[in-house]
């Protein structure tokens, strides 16, 4: 029979022995075992009693006894044991369910238990169970205070614990306090809870300076405090020091995570730091780190946004790279994020990608995204802003085919959209079905409505309207009166215009800059100097501000006045404009002084005799000499290369006083030395469009909205640049694995082309990018996604359309879908084609260029030609993320230089 280990060894000798039938039997006096001191862990300190510890948390949770702190006082007393401190620690940890509980028996084990006294193991204990039930700081600092009273110094995880459990600024202090009074040296771990205490309380400087002083210790961080000391820094603005925090996270070999990721390209993005923003989501990936939906999210809204205040996000350059990785996103999960697939909505629409923005409306149901009013609400606001109302309409009829339910937003919406390409009557058919509903008109509606109606020559329909929004119970603000205003003035009817000036004044309606400009500029136009002075000095005592349009009006006033021979009060109205507008440098005996310059539409600049000025720039100087003259001069910039920009929402409102500064301006600008100019006349002013052909200027450009003339003003040739000679055009190949090609028949083209299956091709669209372009081509045309290659091949040829050169770029794409969809407005027909058959086509035969296109395209997807991949690389010279195209394979081989 095999030994028994950790059997007790007992003592005895015999007594007695007798003899039975059953055999004999021996009596033994047994003497017990020595008693020995209990055992000792390897630091000396005495192990605690599991037995003992188990029996106290049994005698203490039984519910039988209303006592059971006196059953285990008892309980200690009757077997003559007493616990040790570390057992204590045990019974306290073994009844962390029940706080009550535990904190009970932790001052009952100090205040009745004979001998017995805690030490800081058994306090920390403690601390931990209150920091787990979230108790507040100031029940530790009691604790603590006890523990001091009773001798007892704590330790480095006294210090932790209290740090943890408090917040910032004075409770971290006093941790510090505590921890110089036990003699405690700080840990790295101590460092790091003091930096999130810190972070926790909004106090991210101290935090940064307590982890500047931890790195110069030599400690360091873990991912998660790096990640909460980050998220702060961006939180706080403090770009800069974070990205000096990420790099001493890389050097101490901590390895950032997709969260960190995130944090910074999210930061970058709303700093506006483009090119980080792009190097770190590449470092992402390069780095392997999985892209969750968060991640997709953060890098859409940044590439989209990109603080470019203002401006549309297609001119930033980056409306493209979102659509990028919103497909990569898409491909990588079958549910999507409303987050992300809302941020790409917004991106589309500012970047004025309305089919996209529609498309992706459409697609979200297939990833699990609801689609609701506030995103077709987004889709028609910037569809209304392009003036593609037929699109309006046909997405409000499947808006509400898919069972949503229209809001006043998008009435109001839809109806400013109507009015701003003048359908009076589908605004007013809206405006009607509106009422219909339980969605009623607002104030919006009707201001919406009444600016439709009034700009569109409905002046007394506007009128009316305006009398029933009053007599159903709704208070006309300060743009209903504007607008009306204006319209009555436009329409020469002056004495309606003031009266509802004074009726909005009385109504309690406070008019603002914009109601004074138009009303001025009505009165001037009407010849009533008088009463538009009058009016100025009333909106000057509403303590109102004139803006640019105030002193452009001012000035045809006092122009008028000149003319006619009316007197103003007190100097003339150019003095009055100039002093309000801080614009000359006074003398300093004149009684209007002033230092600071300003800059108006028109400038009126006075001439002198007598004494010197200063004409550089747009600024002037004024004497005393009698005023002799005066110029108007447009409101321009001076470019880079010595020319001038005009300023096109500051054009004079009529064709006279148009003319009159033009001829002024461009002799200044002569004697300035000045080039060329530049001046762009929106279509609304479009009866500007002659004068300035008149004066001299020639056509440069046209787009959609406005018109660009030129003037070169040395003698000689014109040293401006002509317009963009180039259309640029995509044609892509793509082929899946079966050897098919994707093939289209174009719906209308040239009778030589008629019936030939071909590759999709097409012209790219402003501010597109080439692969962009090629991936959109053939989704609009065949309903295919795919994703791009690169370019094998480009074609150049002369005279094509409006006698312009065309260049067209032949890329090679991998499908990423197989069902073929047609744009039946463009494609007669798509399929997916045998190569052979393809190649087989007359007009493939007898064509070289096609032939020889169609060969590099095969020889690129079997990979024995390598064309052009793009790479986004950042230039210094225009600070902005472009695409390169090159043939580098820097996989393949590690002798060409990294792009």
């Amino acid at each position: 029979m095999p030994r028994r280990r950790l059997a007790t060894t007992y003592s005895g000798r015999i007594a007695a022995a007798t003899t039975s039938p059953a055999g004999p039997s021996l009596t033994v006096t047994v003497s017990p075992p020595p008693t020995s001191s209990p055992p000792h862990d390897p630091r000396g300190y005495p192990l605690p009693r599991r037995h003992l510890v188990c029996a106290a948390a049994r005698i203490l949770r039984s519910g039988d006894s209303p006592s059971p702190l006196l059953d285990l006082a008892d309980y200690l007393r009757s077997h003559s044991l007493t616990l040790t401190a570390a057992e204590a620690s045990e019974v306290v940890k073994s009844l962390s369910p029940d706080p009550p509980l535990a904190l009970a028996f932790f001052r009952f084990a100090a205040e009745s238990l004979p001998g017995f006294r805690h030490d800081a193991f058994s306090y920390n204990r403690v601390l931990a169970l209150l920091f787990r039930t979230r108790a507040g700081p100031s029940e530790a600092m009691r604790l603590v205070a006890e523990m001091e009273r009773d001798g007892v110094v704590g330790n480095v995880s006294t210090v932790n614990l209290l740090v943890g459990m408090g917040g910032g600024g004075v409770e971290v202090e006093r941790c510090l306090e505590l921890a110089g009074r036990w003699g405690v040296r700080l840990s790295g771990y101590t460092y790091k809870c003091i930096v999130q205490a810190h972070l926790r309380s909004r106090e991210v400087s101290k935090g940064l300076k307590v982890y500047e002083e931890m790195r110069r210790k030599g400690y360091k961080l873990d991912i998660f405090a790096y990640n909460m000391l980050l998220d702060a820094l961006a939180k706080a603005g403090m770009v800069d020091q974070a990205f000096q925090v990420f790099e001493d996270m890389k050097q101490k070999h901590c390895v950032p995570d997709a969260y960190t990721y995130t944090i910074l390209i999210r930061m970058s993005g709303k700093a506006g730091r483009t090119s980080k923003f792009l190097s770190f989501f590449d470092e992402m990936i390069s780095k392997g780190c999985v892209l969750n939906l968060i991640a997709f999210n953060t890098i859409i809204e940044a590439l989209g946004k990109n603080k470019m205040v203002g401006k549309s996000l297609c001119k930033s350059g980056h409306a493209s790279e979102a659509h990028i990785v919103f497909c990569r996103m898409w491909n990588s999960h079958e549910k999507g994020d409303r987050d992300a697939f809302v941020s790409m909505l917004e991106v589309l629409c500012n970047a004025q990608k309305t089919l996209e923005a529609i498309d992706l409306l459409h697609m979200m149901p297939e990833k699990g995204i609801a689609t609701d009013v506030s995103m077709y609400n987004m889709v028609f606001s910037a569809l209304g802003k392009l003036k593609q109302v037929s699109f309006i309409s046909n997405l409000f009829d499947k808006m509400k085919a898919n069972g949503i339910v229209p809001d006043v937003f998008t009435y109001n919406i839809m109806i400013s959209s109507y009015g701003r390409v003048g359908l009076v009557d589908k605004a007013s058919e809206l405006f009607e079905r509106m009422e219909t509903t339980s969605c009623k008109p607002d104030v919006i509606t009707y201001n919406s409505l009444i600016n439709c109606l009034g700009k569109n020559g409905d002046l007394d329909e506007a009128h009316m309207l305006f009398k029933e929004m009053q007599e159903k119970g709704y208070d006309p603000d300060v743009f209903t009166y504007s607008i009306l205003i204006e319209c009555f003035g436009k329409s020469n009817k002056v004495e309606m215009a003031c009266s509802l000036f004074d009726e909005m004044i009385s109504e309690g309606c406070t008019p603002n800059i914009v109601t004074y400009n138009i009303l001025l500029d009505c009165l001037e136009r009407r010849g009533k100097t008088e009463e538009a002075h009058k009016l100025y000095e009333n909106m000057k005592q509403q303590g109102l501000i004139p803006d640019s349009i105030t002193y452009s009006i001012l000035e045809r006033l006092e122009s008028r006045s000149q003319r006619t021979g009316v007197k103003t009060n007190g100097i003339c109205c150019a003095l009055i404009i100039c002093k309000e507008l801080s614009f000359f440098a006074l003398p300093k005996d004149f009684k209007c002084k002033t230092s600071s310059v300003f800059r108006q539409p028109c400038l009126k600049l006075s001439i002198f005799s007598g004494s010197k000025t200063n004409n550089k720039g747009t600024n002037a100087a004024i004497s005393d000499a009698p005023l002799l003259g005066t110029i108007d001069v447009l409101d321009a910039f001076e470019d880079d290369y010595g020319g001038i920009v005009v300023n096109p929402t500051s054009l004079p409102n009529t064709s006279n006083a148009f003319a009159s500064s033009l001829q002024s301006s461009l002799s200044y600008w002569s004697n300035q030395g000045k080039r060329g100019v530049w001046l762009k006349i929106h279509e609304d002013q479009a009866d500007l469009v002659p004068i300035a052909i008149k004066a001299g200027f020639v056509y440069h450009h046209a787009e959609p909205g406005y018109v660009m003339l030129t003037f070169w003003l040395p003698d000689g040739p014109p040293g401006l640049p002509s317009t963009s000679l180039h259309q640029i055009g995509v044609g892509a190949f793509v082929m899946n694995d079966k050897n098919e090609v994707l093939v289209v028949k174009e719906g209308k083209c040239p009778p030589h082309c008629s019936g030939i299956w071909k590759i999709p091709t097409g012209f790219i669209d402003k501010f597109e990018d080439l692969f962009s372009g090629a991936i959109r081509e053939v989704r609009e045309e065949t309903g295919i996604e795919s994703c791009f290659g690169d370019v094998v091949a480009f074609r150049h040829a002369h005279q094509v359309t409006f006698d312009k050169s065309d260049i067209l770029f032949i890329c090679t794409l991998k499908p990423l879908s197989f069902d073929i969809s047609i744009d039946e407005s463009e494609i007669e027909a798509a399929r997916w084609m045998p190569v052979e058959e393809f190649l087989s086509q007359p007009f493939h035969q007898e064509d070289q260029m096609s032939r020889a296109i169609i060969d590099i395209c095969i020889a690129a997807h079997q990979k024995c030609y390598t064309g052009l991949t793009a790479h986004q690389v950042m230039s210094k010279l225009d600070n902005r993320v472009t695409y390169l195209y090159t043939g580098y394979n820097r996989e393949a081989t590690g002798c060409v230089p990294e792009i």
